[in-house]
């Protein structure tokens, strides 16, 4: 073989090759581009789904068998024509075809029922199934896709639209694209072989190139626009409808309501516990309980209501078709059944610390704002102390509540800031000869408009701000300067908050008072309630034991009207017991029992070593009974009003009160309620 033929040989066998190849890729392109048709027709089906069921609110219900609403039949009427979606379908979670509609339709109507093995596999994954069609029939589009959506309402698929997609021209413009790259590839073979000719055509070509790869970039473009959307109308990390789309698909709900003749309710959830959560265990844990209680949510709720994240620790359900304020309270009472259970995230037990407010329309307001507004103030509202279950209707006048809670709020905070609190001292006498013993400081809170508020309100609201403790301290220490300054032979005692034990050192905080003040231990008395033992009853007699290793003295207050005060009495040897100022109510309504208790409540600590102080002492007759029955001290307006710090050396220096007969009292403080 000489070397031309070798040549000719090698071309031939080398052109062979090419074209080989080039075959072979150009089918490789084609599948390609069948694939690329697909997904194309896919991102448009789940842009026209998307907006389709942004439109439709009712479509559960139609994908159930119901028939679409006016408002809802209007815009599926629209949606006949004017783009690439020439048909679609709507089938229920259970593969019944639910809603036909095509261009050559006439009229909508339920379809037969049958069942698409299609719409079970989308419903399984939660994700869409595309097919690509070629037709030749008259009425069909050349090629064409049918795509299978899911629509998701809350955590579930409420429905799954079918969209069939006209993909003739993105075919043709694809075409044209392959024609393109086989001219490349022509032109490269030829170019291979000597076609220097060819890199003219290829150059003419390149603008037409860029022309295509523009194409696919604005496919990459709107998926990221689809994405968007999406993201526009749901919250992101529990894949609930967002604040803004709940309050739009409310308002439309709103405007149904004359026409259903039924209410609607509006429960706000909040979780109280999520701050300690992300404090504790960090923002992972916190996001954790976020989703496990949109799941919880999610299933508690019905297919017609509607559920959204409207905060960073707050949900909102629309509870749909509420026949009677019974209904909404009941369905309330059993989502905080589910929200009060154990979450587990991640190996931990947490708790969610709900709280719901309900709001119901129309009676609690006929628009979305309003009626969100009433179901925050019923959260509020839930959220207080006192509240049961801590789940709370809207009623009039809550606002006003509300308003005057978040006063006194400020006026606690500013006197906490700003040691404005008062503290007077009511005096305790000798039952024996009216001499007063000790003095019993006593939290005041002046009202900037003159008069004073409860303590029995100030109070809680201390304790729910988390500001009882500092409060408490400030109160020991100047109960503690101040009894420094009287004659040796007088005490002070002091109220303790069953929250100072669960706080800082109770008992670093009481040394530290004593040696501020100078104040020698056995003129100190502590009282606590028997509430107090209630919870951690192990703990709070250890800080009790080392109190008593301090040198101070115990007492318990309002004795005999809890169900085990004579259970304590024995565990912890207390100094004193004070005897409820109701037994004294009881024993001026004549009551016979009440005397007979008296006897046994002074025979109890005659037995058990322990000082017995009756309190609410308002009468020289009620003095002569404590005395007779063998009290060791009185407390009560009888003796004296509680005094201001600068009253008390005026009292000391007055005659001694006979027990017999009432001392002329000042006028007693003002005390603004509410």
């Amino acid at each position: 073989m000489t070397f031309k033929q070798f040549g000719v040989h090698f071309i031939l066998g080398l052109f062979t090759v090419l074209l080989l190849l080039a075959g072979a890729t150009l089918t490789l392109v084609d599948v390609t581009l069948e694939r690329l048709i697909r997904d194309d027709a896919e991102i448009a089906a789940a842009g026209w789904v998307n907006h389709f069921a942004v439109q439709i609110d009712d479509l559960g219900q139609i994908a159930a068998g119901a028939s679409p609403s006016p408002s809802s039949a209007t815009f599926l009427a629209k949606q006949r024509s004017g783009t690439r979606v020439f048909r679609f379908e709507v089938y229920g979670r259970n593969g019944h075809l639910a809603l036909v509609s095509d261009q050559i339709e006439t009229r909508w109507r339920p379809a037969a029922d049958s069942i698409d093995g299609r719409v079970i596999e989308v419903v399984a994954s939660g994700r869409p199934i595309t097919t690509l069609r070629h037709s030749d029939h008259a009425l069909l589009p050349a090629v064409y896709a049918e795509s299978y959506h899911p629509v998701v309402v809350g955590a579930h698929v409420a429905a799954v639209v079918k969209a069939f997609i006209d993909q003739t021209q993105k075919r043709a413009r694809f075409d044209h694209l392959l024609s393109t790259i086989g001219i490349v590839f022509t032109g490269l073979i030829f170019l291979a072989v000597g076609g220097s000719a060819i890199a003219l055509r290829l150059r003419s070509k390149q603008k037409q190139a860029a022309d295509e790869t523009a194409e696919f970039l604005a496919i990459e473009r709107k998926v990221a626009q689809v994405r968007a959307e999406f993201l526009a109308q749901r919250d992101e990390l529990t894949g609930l409808l967002n604040r803004a789309t709940l309050l739009e698909r409310l308002s439309k709900r709103l405007g149904r309501l004359p026409e259903t003749g039924l209410g609607l309710a509006v429960h706000n959830i909040d979780l109280g516990a999520l701050k300690i959560v992300n404090d504790t265990h960090g923002y992972d844990i916190g996001d954790g309980l976020i989703r496990a209680v949109a799941e919880t949510l999610s299933e508690a709720i019905g297919e017609v209501d509607l559920i959204g994240r409207i905060s960073g620790n707050g949900f909102l359900i629309v509870q749909d078709e509420v026949e009677s304020p019974a209904d909404a309270v009941r369905f309330a009472a059993r989502l905080k059944d589910s929200l009060d259970r154990p979450f587990v995230v991640k190996g931990l037990d947490l708790a969610s610390g709900a709280a719901i407010g309900v709001a119901i329309a129309p009676g609690h307001g006929t628009t979305a704002e309003g009626l969100l507004h009433s179901s925050e103030l019923a959260l509020d509202a839930a959220q207080s102390p006192g509240v049961r279950n801590h789940v709370c209707r809207f009623e009039l006048g809550m606002e006003d509540e509300i308003r005057h809670r978040r006063e006194l709020e400020a006026l606690v905070r500013d006197a906490a800031a700003n040691d404005a609190f008062e503290l007077h001292y009511q005096p305790v006498v000798s039952a024996r000869d009216g001499a007063p013993v000790y003095f019993e400081a006593l939290l005041r809170l002046r009202r900037p408009g003159g008069g004073y508020v409860p303590p029995a309100i100030f109070v809680p609201i201390a304790e729910d701000l988390g500001l009882i403790t500092k409060i408490g301290a400030w109160a020991l220490n100047r109960a503690c300067q101040a009894a420094a300054g009287w004659p040796e032979a007088l005490g002070v005692a002091v109220n303790l908050s069953p929250v100072q034990f669960g706080g800082t050192d109770l008992n670093q905080a009481v040394a530290s008072a004593l040696a501020a003040s100078g104040l020698a231990p056995r003129r100190l008395e502590l009282e606590i309630t028997e509430g107090l033992l209630l919870k951690h009853t192990e703990s709070v007699l250890h800080q009790l034991q080392g109190l008593r290793e301090i040198g101070v003295s115990i007492a318990m207050d309002d004795f005999g009207t809890g169900y085990s005060s004579l259970g304590y009495l024995w565990r912890f040897p207390f100094d004193k017991i004070k005897i409820d100022r109701s037994f004294i109510v009881g024993w001026e309504a004549n009551d016979r029992h009440v005397a007979h208790i008296l006897r046994t409540i002074v025979s109890l600590g005659r037995t058990l070593n322990m000082l017995v102080t009756a309190e609410g002492i308002e009468n020289a007759g009620q003095a002569a009974l404590l005395r007779d029955l063998g009290c060791d001290f009185l407390q009560g307006f009888h003796f004296s009003r509680p005094l201001p710090e600068v009253e008390v050396a005026p009292y000391l220096l007055r005659p001694r009160l006979s027990l017999a007969e009432p001392r002329r009292a000042p006028p007693p403080l003002q005390l603004v309620n509410g």
